[in-house]
């Protein structure tokens, strides 16, 4: 297992470090490695995770028990590891990274943050996040380094994304996670790496790649972002080398792409079109002035410099058949699939489509149902149903993604879901009409009703009034009378004689005719029987009396 890759004094013989065999020299022509650290006991079997060459006769090992210096044939010159007894010594935790600059040797630590080393008097200096200081590093866990002229250090980290800190106060700034232009697309930094045009690089391991971006005033302004969508293969970049054309060579761990960022061309390379290995590891990459080098699973990778760069079509997407779930179906699963397809309402339906790159392994899958659609994932199932899919028509759409990381469409394939009956247009419309029909004659039915009802209300009404009037009607008559000629008049009707009448009043015969005359004229009554039932109607009298 490769873990770290560095460029030697001589063209095609890199240095290379391996987790678990130490240090080795490897010369390309010939094909064969050399182990140069197996001398001394303390290096010979440690897991080598950075190399860097500070002068003609000495390099570093970065590992997974500290750091170690080394002469060109293996010889231990100093070490640098985790002592619990001594806080002056290398924080605890992987050494992954590290750093030239000037006279000092940046070493990044997993877990125990970033150190600096003077290389004259061996002294390391510490810096870590501080949680009440916004302007230090976000994370401790330090996994690769930068730098960006004498005085800009980039600093990556596993779980904390990414920093620019000016030197030497180690002032901070973070950089957000996010899905805007302006943010890292994952807070995992793999590699940091700056081009031959001075473009600086950072890749993720699950947000793809980044450009950052600058203003006119060399201001940090964002990201320029690619990802499987661009056509890389994979959005976990390990690292990150450039070739003789200022295309860039990016490891992963589904093989290598080759991204022109000029012109966005992609080309990527896996096992299946005859890669020979495919799982890299982070940072395990090198270039000298024939070779890039890159580190995996399997042993190290050297691709030539300065080769052409062709591009491949992207594999055909076809549709592959068209099953109707629960019945027979009307187009086999296999063999010819025509361009349209027909089927009623409720009917189950199983579409499957494949990716022609002639890969066993499973590609992924998007469908939509017309171009205004957005795609919608299947992951690595090459087949969608449909149950009871809406009527109407639709044209189904399947987008596959090749082993080499790249997106085709298929033909559209055109479905027309028939509606039942009681669906249908013209049934719908004469629903539509009886619904208004017999909304219209109960609308009739109930005005009928209410106008007799009103009609019987004004009836009853009239009746209450005429009864009213009857029972009012006579003592509305006597309103105007006097007590005396009410008095006579009761009299009269209770069929008192005059006489009578005048020895009950204490008043004379002649004063009784009178009232009586009086009544008459004032009653609009002409005669007795008269009086007798207006005093009657009034309540004077009884009829029965």
């Amino acid at each position: 297992v490769v873990t770290a890759v560095a460029s030697g004094d001589v063209t095609g013989r890199p240095f290379v470090g391996s987790f678990g065999g130490g240090l080795e020299f490897v010369d390309i022509e010939v094909g064969k490695a050399q182990a140069l650290s197996q001398e001394d006991p303390a290096v010979a079997d440690i897991g080598v995770l950075a190399i860097v060459k500070i002068a003609p006769d000495s390099l570093f090992l970065a590992s997974d028990r500290g750091l170690y210096r080394l002469d060109n044939n293996g010889r231990l010159l100093d070490a640098w590891e985790h002592r619990e007894d001594d806080p002056a010594s290398i924080g605890e935790g992987y050494v992954t990274s590290l750093l030239v600059q000037g006279d000092a040797l940046w070493v990044g630590v997993g877990g125990s943050g970033l150190y600096r080393l003077d290389l004259a008097s061996g002294r390391l200096e510490r810096f870590a996040h501080a949680p009440d200081n916004p302007t230090s590093l976000s994370g401790d866990y330090v996994t690769s380094l930068l730098a960006e002229g004498p005085g800009v250090l980039w600093v990556g980290t596993r779980s904390n994304g990414l920093n620019r800190c000016h030197l030497p106060a180690m002032d901070c700034r973070r950089f957000p996670i996010g899905s805007g232009a302006d943010n890292l697309g994952h807070f995992h930094v793999t590699t940091l790496f700056s081009d031959g045009r001075d473009r600086l690089w950072v890749a993720t391991d699950g947000g793809g790649l980044h450009e950052v971006q600058r203003d006119e005033a060399n201001e940090i302004t964002g990201f320029r972002r690619w990802t499987e969508a661009d056509g890389l293969l994979s959005n976990s970049v390990m690292s990150i080398e450039e070739d003789s054309d200022g295309s860039l060579w990016l490891s992963s761990r589904q093989g290598l792409t080759r991204l022109d960022p000029d012109q966005g061309r992609v080309v990527s390379y896996v096992e299946a079109g005859g890669l020979p290995v495919s799982h890299f590891n982070a940072r395990a990459a090198a270039r000298d002035e024939r070779f890039i080098y890159f580190g995996s699973v399997n042993g190290l990778l050297a691709v030539p410099r300065g080769a052409p760069f062709e591009t491949r079509p992207a594999s055909p997407v076809r549709v592959t058949g068209v099953e109707q779930i629960g019945a027979e179906a009307k187009v086999p699963a296999t063999g010819w699939v025509p361009d349209s397809y027909k089927s009623d309402y409720g009917d189950m339906l199983a579409i499957g489509f494949a990716t022609l790159d002639f890969a066993e392994e499973p590609h992924e899958y998007e469908f939509r149902l017309s171009a205004d659609d957005t795609w919608n994932s299947l992951g690595k199932r090459n087949e969608v149903s449909f149950i009871k899919l809406a009527p109407g028509s639709y044209e189904l759409t399947a987008r596959g993604r090749d082993v080499f990381g790249l997106w085709n469409e298929s033909p559209p394939l055109r479905l027309e879901v028939v509606p039942p009956f009681w669906m249908s247009p013209w049934f719908r419309a004469l629903v539509v009409l009886i619904l208004v029909a017999v909304g219209f004659a109960a609308h009739r039915l109930r005005t009928a009703r209410l106008k007799a009802r009103a009609l019987e209300v004004e009836r009853l009404g009239a009746r209450r009034e005429e009864a009213l009037e009857r029972a009012l009607g006579g003592k509305a008559e006597l309103a105007g009378l006097t007590p005396r000629q009410k008095e006579v008049l009761q009299l009269i009707a209770e069929g008192r004689s005059t006489r009578e009448i005048a020895e009950r009043l204490d008043v004379s015969i002649k004063t009784v005719e009178t009232h009586r005359a009086h009544l008459m004229d004032r009653l609009d009554i002409r005669d007795v029987p008269g009086l007798v039932r207006l005093a009657i109607r009034a309540g004077l009298v009884s009829p029965h009396d």
